[in-house]
Protein backbone atom coordinates (compact mmCIF):
# COMPACT_ATOMS: atom_id res chain seq x y z
CA UNK A 1 0.00 0.00 0.00
CA UNK A 2 1.43 3.50 -0.99
CA UNK A 3 0.57 6.14 1.75
CA UNK A 4 -1.59 9.42 0.81
CA UNK A 5 0.50 12.24 1.06
CA UNK A 6 -1.50 13.77 3.49
CA UNK A 7 -1.02 10.27 5.92
CA UNK A 8 1.39 11.12 8.36
CA UNK A 9 1.28 7.94 10.36
CA UNK A 10 2.00 4.23 9.64
CA UNK A 11 -0.50 2.51 7.37
CA UNK A 12 -3.96 0.68 8.62
CA UNK A 13 -4.74 -1.92 9.65
CA UNK A 14 -3.08 -2.02 13.13
CA UNK A 15 -3.59 -4.81 15.07
CA UNK A 16 -2.52 -5.93 18.89
CA UNK A 17 0.26 -8.78 20.20
CA UNK A 18 1.71 -9.28 23.07
CA UNK A 19 4.70 -11.16 24.58
CA UNK A 20 3.40 -14.46 24.18
CA UNK A 21 0.82 -16.76 25.47
CA UNK A 22 2.77 -19.26 27.76
CA UNK A 23 2.68 -18.93 30.94
CA UNK A 24 4.83 -17.06 32.10
CA UNK A 25 4.45 -14.28 29.97
CA UNK A 26 0.70 -14.26 29.31
CA UNK A 27 -0.86 -10.39 29.14
CA UNK A 28 2.46 -8.74 30.27
CA UNK A 29 3.83 -6.37 27.40
CA UNK A 30 0.76 -5.32 24.87
CA UNK A 31 2.49 -3.79 21.67
CA UNK A 32 0.07 -1.79 19.12
CA UNK A 33 1.76 -2.84 15.35
CA UNK A 34 1.25 -1.94 11.74
CA UNK A 35 1.84 -3.97 8.78
CA UNK A 36 3.93 -4.05 5.90
CA UNK A 37 7.06 -3.77 7.92
CA UNK A 38 5.93 -0.77 9.83
CA UNK A 39 7.00 -2.43 13.18
CA UNK A 40 5.48 -1.56 16.73
CA UNK A 41 3.80 1.82 16.95
CA UNK A 42 3.15 1.83 20.77
CA UNK A 43 4.72 -0.78 23.83
CA UNK A 44 2.23 -0.74 26.53
CA UNK A 45 3.85 -2.04 29.91
CA UNK A 46 1.71 -2.97 32.91
CA UNK A 47 2.31 -0.96 35.80
CA UNK A 48 4.12 -2.73 38.96
CA UNK A 49 2.32 -5.37 40.25
CA UNK A 50 -0.20 -5.90 37.85
CA UNK A 51 -2.88 -3.86 35.21
CA UNK A 52 -2.14 -6.11 32.31
CA UNK A 53 -5.74 -6.60 31.37
CA UNK A 54 -5.85 -2.34 31.55
CA UNK A 55 -3.80 -1.95 28.83
CA UNK A 56 -4.49 -4.80 26.52
CA UNK A 57 -8.29 -3.11 26.51
CA UNK A 58 -6.18 0.43 26.10
CA UNK A 59 -4.64 -0.95 23.25
CA UNK A 60 -7.25 -2.85 21.74
CA UNK A 61 -9.37 0.74 22.09
CA UNK A 62 -6.42 2.28 20.29
CA UNK A 63 -6.16 -0.39 16.97
CA UNK A 64 -10.60 0.26 16.74
CA UNK A 65 -10.45 3.62 16.54
CA UNK A 66 -7.05 4.43 14.21
CA UNK A 67 -8.55 1.61 11.93
CA UNK A 68 -12.13 3.10 11.85
CA UNK A 69 -10.65 6.13 10.96
CA UNK A 70 -8.71 4.57 8.20
CA UNK A 71 -8.60 6.67 5.13
CA UNK A 72 -10.13 9.67 6.69
CA UNK A 73 -7.54 12.79 5.99
CA UNK A 74 -8.59 14.86 9.32
CA UNK A 75 -10.53 12.21 11.56
CA UNK A 76 -10.25 14.56 14.52
CA UNK A 77 -12.17 17.20 12.65
CA UNK A 78 -14.99 14.40 11.14
CA UNK A 79 -15.67 12.87 14.79
CA UNK A 80 -16.12 16.49 16.38
CA UNK A 81 -18.73 17.31 13.48
CA UNK A 82 -20.21 14.33 13.62
CA UNK A 83 -20.72 14.67 17.55
CA UNK A 84 -21.75 18.00 17.79
CA UNK A 85 -24.45 17.33 14.96
CA UNK A 86 -25.46 14.75 16.84
CA UNK A 87 -25.85 16.64 20.07
CA UNK A 88 -27.17 19.06 17.55
CA UNK A 89 -30.15 16.77 16.27
CA UNK A 90 -30.91 15.06 20.05
CA UNK A 91 -31.61 18.70 21.20
CA UNK A 92 -33.65 19.32 17.91
CA UNK A 93 -35.75 16.15 18.66
CA UNK A 94 -36.34 16.54 21.81
CA UNK A 95 -38.43 20.02 21.48
CA UNK A 96 -41.63 20.36 23.03
CA UNK A 97 -44.01 19.78 19.66
CA UNK A 98 -45.73 23.15 20.56
CA UNK A 99 -42.85 25.01 20.56
CA UNK A 100 -42.81 27.11 17.19
CA UNK A 101 -39.89 25.83 14.92
CA UNK A 102 -37.50 28.07 13.40
CA UNK A 103 -37.70 26.10 9.80
CA UNK A 104 -34.37 27.78 8.60
CA UNK A 105 -31.95 26.62 11.48
CA UNK A 106 -33.78 23.11 10.95
CA UNK A 107 -33.16 22.78 7.21
CA UNK A 108 -29.47 24.16 8.03
CA UNK A 109 -28.85 21.55 10.80
CA UNK A 110 -30.65 18.77 8.25
CA UNK A 111 -28.12 19.79 5.58
CA UNK A 112 -25.23 19.80 7.46
CA UNK A 113 -25.98 16.03 8.48
CA UNK A 114 -26.69 15.33 5.13
CA UNK A 115 -23.52 16.65 3.78
CA UNK A 116 -21.38 15.00 6.17
CA UNK A 117 -23.16 11.69 5.54
CA UNK A 118 -22.86 12.20 1.69
CA UNK A 119 -19.30 12.85 2.47
CA UNK A 120 -18.68 9.69 4.70
CA UNK A 121 -20.27 7.62 2.53
CA UNK A 122 -18.12 8.87 -0.85
CA UNK A 123 -14.97 8.09 1.23
CA UNK A 124 -16.07 4.48 2.40
CA UNK A 125 -17.44 4.44 -1.73
CA UNK A 126 -13.45 5.15 -2.83
CA UNK A 127 -12.51 2.79 -0.08
CA UNK A 128 -14.50 -0.29 -1.51
CA UNK A 129 -13.45 0.56 -5.19
CA UNK A 130 -9.95 0.51 -4.27
CA UNK A 131 -10.53 -2.77 -2.43
CA UNK A 132 -12.47 -4.21 -5.06
CA UNK A 133 -9.98 -2.77 -7.80
CA UNK A 134 -12.01 -1.16 -9.81
CA UNK A 135 -11.96 2.99 -9.99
Amino acid sequence: MTKPKWMKHSPEPWYTESDGDSQWYRDRNVYVCAPEGEGRVLDMYPPMGGGTKIIRKNAERVVACVNACEGIENPKEVIQKAKDLVKAFIAWSVQPADQERDKDRDRALFLEIYGLAQKLSEHFQEEREETNGTD
